[in-house]
Formats: C-alpha cells, structure tokens, sequence
C-alpha cells in the first residue's frame, strides 16, 4: 500500500481495452490523490472514487480530481481552458478549474465540485412532462453556451473528415448492407455551414446535472472533448445517449435551443458523423421497423 509521502508507479502505456482505474488498488489510488489535494492546499476528508468515466475520478465533498493516462494529456489541458473559458458566462453551472499539473506523466486538473443528480439517475423515474422540461432546459443551456466567444479552430474540417471516414469501419458490427451505406448516405447529405461555436460535444445524462427536487438543471460537467465546430454537431449526444427516441423531450430541447429543426436527413448525418456516434445505438433506438440499409426511413423513424 502507498502512502501518501510516497510515490506510487504509474506506467505510461495503457492498453486501450483496460480501464485506468484498475491499474492500482483503491488504497492506492486513495493516497495518491489525497497527496495531489494537498498539493494544492486542500483536505482530503471523504475522498471517494466516481465509478463512471473514462478517467480516474476522485472527489470530496466540495472538488474534484481527474487523473489520465498521458496520451490523454490534452484532453485534460482542454477541459480547464474551456471551463476557464467559460465560467464568467454559466456562472454556477459549471466548475471552476481550481489547478493542473502533472505526476509521473499523468495529467489531472482539481475542479469545485457542483451540486446536482445526474439526469441519468432521475430521468427513468420522471414523467412526460417533467422529462420535456429539463430538455427545455438543456436546450436553453446548449444556446447559451454556443452564445460564448470563441475562435474558430483550424482542425475542425480535418477533425470532422477523419471522423465521417471512420463510419463504415465503426459500424461493420451493423452488417455489411448497414456499414457499406453509411457512407454514401453521409456524401449525398449536405451539411449546412454556420458560424462556429464552442460545443461541449458530449451533452448526455452522465454531464448534465439536477436539482432531485425541483427539476432544475444546476450544471454542466466534463468538458475533456470541448471544441469549436459546428452547432449541429452537439445534437448527437442529446438524442442518442440521453433521450433516446423520447420523440416529445426532443422537441422540448430544440424548442429550449430557440433555433429551427433540421430535416430527419441532416440529424441524422450529423449524429453519424460525431466522433463516439454509433449506428447500432441508433438502429436500437429505431427497433425493427426499418428494413436493412434504409437510411433514408432511419432518419424519419429517429428524428420525424
């Protein structure tokens, strides 16, 4: 077991399919991040492990630390630039980026820690219409996000490319009449281009936070994967990974954007052309109604 005067071996290479949290045994782990509290002068009192995420997450009752591996370096310099970014325009929805720095090549950066459930916890036991109001909310929030200044970044064409032409190869588990046509339907949709805006990229129930008791969205975690690009482009995570077809709180979202929908066409290209997009999530989601390779009647029973 370490302790906390000591210096635990992290290694620098970690398998992708391994999950860094099980790399050292709680204990370890426990003092490790109690000797980056103190670091930075702050109590380790209560200090527990999330069990979710695919960092190493540890907190107290008022921050929060996240450790990576090194080849996940700039995701950790990204999350405290945007938070930093940030915080003067959402105020208390979001963390303050209290400090970075780096042990033995691992990245971390501590945030205050916000109050809240995540939606994930709350949303299964929550009616239509209370379900249709935190989308609302959600909505409202993502436009006040992409209302924030922000520079367009040089890489986002690139970054978008690469991530349409790793489609069929993503979605070969789909079979081969899915994954041939996923990019032919990408090509013979055209994106429409506007402004860039700074996008969270990953507005799911894990990131977004509740108040339980009166349904209020208090906040807006994890920003690792933050960038410029197109405004569309955050819709993907919404639907796919939080709503999931709920057809009404999808409307309440975009009604809480404050912006026109775009065609069952364009969500729908723009879902597969997110970096963690997956078809057969979306082929979940439709059911059995649509026949193989029909995305154009995919579109229509996802976003109709």
């Amino acid at each position: 077991m370490a302790h906390e005067d000591e210096v635990t071996s992290l290694p620098t290479n970690i398998d992708p399919g391994v999950s860094p949290r099980s790399l050292l045994p709680p204990d370890d782990w426990r003092a490790l991040f109690a000797r980056l509290l103190a670091s930075v002068g702050l109590p380790a009192e209560d200090l527990a492990p999330f069990a979710t995420g695919s960092d190493v997450v540890w907190g107290t009752p008022t921050h929060v630390v996240k450790l990576t591996g090194p080849r996940w370096a700039a995701e950790i310099a990204a999350e405290a630039q945007i938070l930093r970014t940030v915080k003067p325009h959402l105020g208390d929805l979001t963390a303050d980026a209290v400090a970075t720095g780096e042990i033995e090549g691992w990245p971390w950066v501590v945030q205050t820690r916000l109050p809240g459930t995540a939606v994930a916890d709350l949303l299964p036991t929550l009616a239509a219409d209370q379900r249709a109001s935190v989308a609302r909310q959600i909505g409202a929030l993502v436009a006040r996000l992409h209302a924030i200044p922000a520079a367009p970044d040089p890489g986002w064409d690139a970054f978008l490319a690469a991530a349409r032409a790793r489609a069929p190869k993503r979605d070969a588990g789909c079979g081969p009449v899915w994954a041939d046509g996923v990019a032919g339907f990408l090509a013979s949709v055209p994106l429409t281009t506007e402004p860039p805006v700074l996008l969270h990229t990953e507005i799911y129930d894990q990131h977004v936070l509740v108040d339980a008791d009166t349904l209020t969205v208090c906040g807006l975690i994890d920003f690792a994967d933050g960038r410029v690009g197109h405004p569309l482009y955050e819709t993907a995570a919404v639907h796919e990974l939080m709503f999931k077809g709920d057809a009404a709180a999808m409307a309440a979202f975009w009604e809480g954007w404050g912006r026109p929908r775009p065609t069952p066409r364009e969500q729908l290209a723009w879902a597969l052309s997110h970096r963690f997009g997956r078809l057969d999530r979306h082929l979940a989601i439709a059911g059995d109604g649509v026949a193989p390779g029909d995305f154009e009647a995919l579109a229509v029973a996802l976003h109709g």
